[in-house]
């Protein structure tokens, strides 16, 4: 599997339930930037979770476990309860395949916000059909992450999305 590149909690949670959930480490001197992580499967986002969280430490990592979720927490939509809106977050890391509104319609919602249409958004998915990597793009993907199914793979995949963030986003800019 590989990593296609377009242009341009200080501990583990053990799954998460339909709310959203916040991870952050403080303390570290270095200014803390915001990443909303959108993944259904509880494994993937505490994997997800746990590898960002080792490999960069000043992240504030908002999750969210549905595209509908999502939309409330970047103040698209409005939710029949209260949810915590979180600061502008430097790069969004999505889903596709998501319940209640799927990824695809999300990355369409956020790219025609202006206000969020900068926001780098990194697909993560396991799909590796060429005209769905091709459609993420022309909706304004920045970039395409397959999710392969071995472990080891995932960690692999992980590590060249750290260097992602780090060569592409204001992310790796505190490290320059």
């Amino acid at each position: 599997m590989e990593t296609r590149n377009g242009p341009g909690r200080s501990e583990a949670v053990y799954g998460f339930t339909e709310e959203t959930m916040t991870y952050s480490s403080k303390g570290n001197g270095m200014s803390e930037q915001t990443v909303l992580l959108v993944e259904d499967n509880p494994d993937h986002a505490e994997i997800i979770t746990r590898v960002l969280r080792k490999m960069m430490r000043n992240l504030n990592i908002r999750l969210a476990s549905d595209g509908q979720q999502a939309l409330e927490i970047l103040g698209l939509t409005q939710s029949a309860k209260p949810v915590e809106k979180i600061p502008t977050p430097k790069i969004i890391l999505l889903d596709i395949r998501l319940p209640k509104i799927d990824g695809t319609e999300v990355l369409k919602i956020i790219k025609a916000s202006p206000a969020l249409k900068k926001i780098p958004v990194i697909v993560l998915t396991t799909s590796e059909r060429k005209e769905e990597v091709k459609k993420m793009y022309a909706l304004g993907a920045n970039s395409y992450i397959v999710k392969p199914g071995k472990f080891e793979d995932f960690m692999g995949q992980l590590k060249k999305l750290r260097a992602y963030l780090e060569d592409y986003t204001i992310l790796g800019s505190e490290k320059k």
